[in-house]
């Protein structure tokens, strides 16, 4: 029996998560600002679900991620030809603010056509 309530418990901690990952549907990028650490900020304009309670409520189409990884390099790439060439894309979120402390952090960017 206390098998079964740690697992219940367990079970609901994944389900009642406190963070709370977003997405924004196909929009144009603004605002690309890199700073000193290397962290990567940007707008995007498309309509967004609601993000984590750690996003500033004054920026609420402002998006970070860490520039200086593979990973990160490889989106701002993607990020910079999206800018050059007024195409739209669809931002993904992780449900945190690790990158900057009021922004979300970007999971995934996929180009939309």
């Amino acid at each position: 029996m206390k098998r079964q309530a740690i697992a219940a418990f367990a079970i609901a901690s994944l389900i009642c998560s406190t963070a709370h990952a977003s997405e924004a549907g196909p929009g144009q990028i603004s605002n690309l600002i890199v700073v000193e650490n290397g962290t990567v900020l940007f707008n995007q304009s498309g309509s967004r679900t609601t993000p984590p309670g750690c996003q500033a409520s004054t920026t609420p189409k402002r998006w970070a991620f860490n520039g200086t990884t593979p990973a990160g390099q490889a989106m701002l790439s993607l990020l910079l030809r999206a800018y050059a060439t007024s195409k739209t894309v669809l931002i993904f979120g992780t449900g945190t603010c690790t990158a900057w402390s009021d922004t979300e952090n970007v999971y995934r960017i996929d180009t939309h056509e």
